[in-house]
């Protein structure tokens, strides 16, 4: 079955702006998915933020799972495993892929509920 979906990117090449200098974008987009979908088991090199814009997504990181929704945002850590865990249906998220110096804190990793997904459209509408 083929699930209907789109995505867009903007990769570092496309975009100058640092909002810390001990933070580095790496590349961006924005997931859409009609169908049923499931996030993929990945380990990336990058830390990652998911926000999601419609539906909700079912994902595991290490030994937790998280479902996050519409309106709230979730970071996930270099070289640790995350996966789907449930199918999703009709959902949407944006991402964010970056890099941070050594002995850079992340307070929070689940944001139930995230006010600035402009941040997100801005970014990919800055490279378009």
């Amino acid at each position: 079955m083929s699930i209907p979906k789109k995505r867009y990117e903007v990769r570092k090449n496309d975009m100058n702006v640092l909002m810390n200098p001990k933070v580095r974008f790496e590349y961006a987009g924005l997931f859409q998915s009609t169908g049923e979908w499931i996030h993929p088991a990945r380990v990336e090199k990058t830390w990652e933020i998911i926000c999601v814009t419609r539906g909700e997504a079912w994902i595991e990181e290490g030994d937790r799972e998280y479902c996050v929704k519409k309106g709230q945002a979730l970071l996930l850590s270099p070289q640790t495993e995350h996966k789907g865990t449930r199918p999703s249906r009709d959902m949407g998220f944006y991402w964010v892929h970056f890099h941070a110096d050594e002995g850079v804190f992340f307070e929070a990793r689940y944001f139930e509920k995230f006010e600035q997904i402009s941040l997100f459209k801005e970014l990919l509408h800055y490279n378009n």
